[in-house]
């Protein structure tokens, strides 16, 4: 985490990942009250676990059914491990729905969201604010992202996917793993495991 004195404000150029629980009032229906918690505190702290492993982590922000992100990105090289790792995060999601088929047909879904750019943080009473419009864009992809029957579960931003390297844009387009969404303005795709994984 980024060390700051009180009434510091700085300018960061990073990537904002938001990862959003989907469908939480019905899984309020299909689960008791305390199953509920202990698939919500699963999700949150493997979520966290993998997000604070991953280079160049800032900060990480829970706010109830979303987990907000915080990456330094000052080359391709930090943009590109950001995207190539957040995708992974589609395995934690995987791994607590497998834990979930033994105890019925249930599932969760999450939507993931990721922009680039350049923001503002400041300490606000005992928390950090993020400020800027790259908070608010990956809220809002996050939203978008899992969602009806075309739109993949990660959408990332123009400036986030202009920003990557060209051998991973082709590496992505080759793999099939992201493309143009043009409903919503971004980029959308998945992970997907290697054939000799699968």
């Amino acid at each position: 985490n980024v060390p700051m004195q009180p009434n510091e404000k700085f300018q960061l150029q990073g990537i904002v990942l938001t990862i959003h629980l989907k469908e939480m009032p019905e899984l309020k229906e299909r689960f008791a009250p305390q199953d509920l918690v202990a698939i919500f505190e699963m999700y949150t702290l493997e979520s966290i676990a993998v997000l604070n492993s991953l280079p160049n982590c800032l900060d990480i922000n829970p706010m109830g059914d979303m987990i907000c992100t915080l990456f330094s990105a000052h080359s391709q090289e930090q943009v590109d491990a950001v995207l190539l790792n957040a995708l992974t995060l589609s395995l934690t999601v995987a791994h607590i729905n497998e834990i979930l088929k033994a105890h019925g047909p249930h599932s969760i879904k999450v939507g993931i969201g990721a922009s680039y750019g350049i923001l503002w943080m400041t300490p606000f009473e005992y928390e950090r604010m993020w400020l800027g419009s790259i908070p608010y864009e990956s809220r809002e992809l996050s939203l978008l992202a899992n969602e009806g029957f075309y739109n993949e579960e990660m959408m990332i931003s123009n400036s986030f996917y202009e920003f990557l390297s060209p051998e991973i844009k082709e590496y992505l387009k080759e793999n099939k793993l992201f493309s143009r969404n043009h409903s919503c303005n971004c980029y959308h795709g998945h992970y997907s495991l290697p054939e000799e994984e699968v």
